[in-house]
Formats: structure tokens, C-alpha cells, sequence
């Protein structure tokens, strides 16, 4: 029969030398932290005893995670002869439609169009005419050129379709990357002993 070697333990973890302050120092370190809250007074900094003092370890961690979330909102856009897709099949899930991974832990947004959602509509803005009438003139282009901003024609371009009647409406997707950070400090004081 085989004999294996017997499992060594493991030297105990020491406690890290933590060094003493003096009063001063640690009565700096207070005013310092009572200087950076707007409604902290620093009398009890400066003119407090300090009566006991006890260095204990204690540890600071920052958990980051990096995120990705993805939403759909309806976008349009002037009609310029882009390509038509709606209908043409069904259209892909939100987490089905690649998107480019920017660099990790950097915050990033992207927007890209659904395929097979896009379509074309009338203008809503301007019944697809193309144009509104002023605001200046009230449509009577009896505004002087000058002051008016439709300069005396009485109507302007659409601000919505640019003058081009028509819109491409499609299913825009909206992917986020974002990082969330919480920050932890973890005293031995409360530490759960096993």
C-alpha cells in the first residue's frame, strides 16, 4: 500500500506591525476629515481630550463591476433613400444583436439600429409637406426679411424630416456600459472567528 506524505499545516497569517501615531497626528487626521464635510464643526478636533487610544487592522476594499444593459426605443430619422427592412423577417432580440465591446471598466455607450425595423412614414411634424408655417408671421410671410425666420415666405423647413416629407422610423438600441463601485472597510474587531 502507498503511503502519501502527510499535509504540512500552513504557518498562521501574521498580523501586520501597525505603527503608533501621536495625538497630534491623529488630532490632524480628524481636523482633515472634519474639514472636508460642510456641516461638521471642528471644535471637538481641536479642543477635545483625547483619552484612550487603540490601533486595531482594519480592511479597505473597492468591489468595481462592470456592467452592460441594453433598451429599445422607437428613433427616426429624415427618409434619404436608405434601405427598407421592416416585415422583411422577424427582427432580433435586444441581447441577440452584436455589439462592440469597448475596453473593460470604462464607461461606454453605443446606439445601433435593429435590423428588419425599418420603415417609412410621413413626417408627423409637418403632415409630410415638408414645411411648417412661421411662428413669426403666423404664415403670412409679411414679417420683415430681417426679422423673420422664413424670411418673408411665410412657411420654413421642417425641423424633423429637413424638408424631405418623409422619415425612416426603426427600432433603435441603446447598449450601456457602466461600472459600478462600492467601497467596503472591514475591521478585525468584527470579524467572524472560525
Amino acid at each position: 500500500m502507498p503511503t502519501f506524505p502527510a499535509v504540512q499545516p500552513e504557518p498562521a497569517l501574521d498580523q501586520p506591525h501597525i505603527p503608533s501615531i501621536s495625538e497630534n497626528t491623529a488630532r490632524d487626521a480628524l481636523l482633515l476629515f472634519v474639514k472636508s464635510k460642510c456641516c461638521y464643526s471642528s471644535a471637538p478636533a481641536k479642543d477635545g481630550v483625547i483619552t484612550n487610544m487603540e490601533a486595531f487592522n482594519t480592511y479597505r476594499y473597492r468591489l468595481e463591476t462592470f456592467t452592460e444593459s441594453r433598451s429599445t426605443e422607437w428613433s427616426h430619422e429624415p427618409y434619404t433613400g436608405q434601405t427598407v427592412d421592416a416585415y422583411a423577417q422577424q427582427p432580433p432580440g435586444p441581447w441577440d444583436i452584436p455589439a462592440k465591446t469597448p475596453q473593460f471598466f470604462l464607461d461606454d455607450k453605443q446606439f445601433i439600429k435593429v435590423p428588419y425595423t425599418s420603415s417609412v412614414k410621413p413626417c408627423h411634424n409637418c403632415l409630410g409637406i415638408g414645411r411648417k408655417p412661421c411662428k413669426d408671421c403666423a404664415g403670412a410671410g409679411n414679417v420683415s426679411i430681417l426679422h423673420g425666420s422664413c424670411h418673408g415666405q411665410g412657411s420654413r423647413q421642417c425641423d424633423v424630416c429637413k424638408g424631405k416629407q418623409q422619415l425612416l422610423v426603426y427600432i433603435k438600441l441603446t447598449v450601456k456600459w457602466c461600472i459600478l463601485m462600492k467601497n467596503y472597510l472591514a475591521s478585525l474587531a468584527n470579524a467572524i472567528v472560525s
